[in-house]
């Protein structure tokens, strides 16, 4: 009985031996994340997400300065399962910079701005026209020069230098009525022996051009030889603008809102509540002529190629001095206030060409 008890101590106290020196030899043994399997795959990766030190954290969280993309941080991600291997994390992608809307001059400006009709709220988009092409066929009228019958000359600009003269001055902001317009002095360039102002679509505004005269007088007689581009969306204007701060009044020789040019109107805008007296004629302005006007007291005659196409006697001739303008904008045919051929669509670039300009005063 002894005999067989003492076999059984001894045969437990070698069992207990045993297991200790296992459970040594486990605590005391270098990890090796290779020999682990999986959880310690998932272990690491999970580190790797923040989920260890904070130094961890920070490198998967901040994106070094130098390559950092604008705009908040994407929130750090927590996943409900690790995953077996760990995520390739792309590279923030490069954001473009803002497109940059084109910035009219800053030069100060006292330029008219006529009342048109509204243009749509939707800024218009263009057709698919190739920009037109500008032409100097039958322009070559000489400047005229000297006194005529009843009038006496005050200036003439036949614009053979590069640049324009003292005696204008361009426009700069938005025009009145044309909300996803501008105009800019940049639009307005002297060269070949012509004015031109251009017309572009830019950024998704139109950028114009326009420019007005520094002579101011009451009563007068104005000729301009210019010609247009076709275009459903520019409007132009030639036009008698008052040197006063109040408007009305205005006298517009030549204008038209859009299409294929194939006439012009002619109106006397008077009284506080913007009163209209207005002509049209049929005339082909993508090709060259000559519009002018002769304002005397409680008359006006608007005249074509030098000969009179319109009369209008009102008590609402204005009789206070006003200058010439002459300008391009946007908000014709689509802003609702075509007369003239529309539907000719929009070039991406629209000319206005001027080849002179003469101002007589009562002789």
């Amino acid at each position: 009985m002894r005999r067989r008890l003492a076999i059984r101590l001894i045969a437990l106290t070698a069992a207990f031996t045993a297991a200790s020196s296992l459970v040594a030899l486990s605590l005391e043994a270098p990890e090796d994340a290779a020999a682990a399997g999986p959880l310690a795959e998932a272990a690491s990766w999970w580190n790797s997400w923040g989920h260890g030190d904070t130094s961890q954290r920070r490198l998967r969280n901040e994106v070094p300065r130098d390559t950092r993309r604008s705009g908040p941080p994407a929130p750090a991600v927590t996943p409900t399962t690790p995953p077996t291997t760990p995520a390739a994390v792309p590279p923030p992608a490069a954001v473009p910079p803002p497109a940059t809307a084109p910035t009219p001059s800053a030069t100060a400006s006292t330029s008219p701005v006529p009342q048109a009709t509204p243009p749509s709220s939707t800024a218009p988009q263009p057709a698919a026209v190739p920009p037109a092409s500008t032409t100097t066929s039958g322009a070559s009228t000489p400047t005229p020069t000297g006194d005529v019958t009843g009038w006496r000359q005050v200036f003439s600009d036949g614009f053979d230098g590069s640049t324009l003269g003292p005696q204008w001055r361009t426009y700069s902001g938005q025009p009145g009525g044309s909300p996803y317009g501008t105009w800019s002095p940049s639009q307005v360039q002297v060269s070949g022996g012509f004015l031109q102002l251009r017309n572009e679509l830019l950024n998704g505004q139109w950028v114009s051009g326009g420019l007005a005269s520094r002579i101011g007088q009451t009563y007068g007689k104005w000729e301009m030889r210019f010609r247009i581009d076709a275009g459903d969306e520019i409007k132009y204007a030639a036009l008698l603008w008052p040197d006063g701060p109040n408007w009305p009044p205005e006298i517009d020789f030549a204008e038209d809102a859009g299409g294929n040019r194939s006439g012009t109107t002619a109106t006397l805008h008077h009284g506080g509540d913007d009163a209209m007296v207005g002509e049209r004629v049929a005339v082909d302005l993508t090709q060259w002529h000559t519009m002018g006007v002769e304002w005397s007291p409680g008359r006006l005659v608007y005249t074509l190629d030098g000969r009179p196409w319109a009369t209008t006697v009102h008590q609402g001739v204005p009789s206070e001095p006003m200058h010439l303008a002459i300008q391009t904008q946007p908000g014709g045919c689509q802003g609702g206030g075509g007369a003239f051929g529309c539907g000719v669509g929009n070039p991406r670039t629209t000319t206005m060409q001027v080849d002179w300009v003469t101002i007589y005063a009562p002789a």
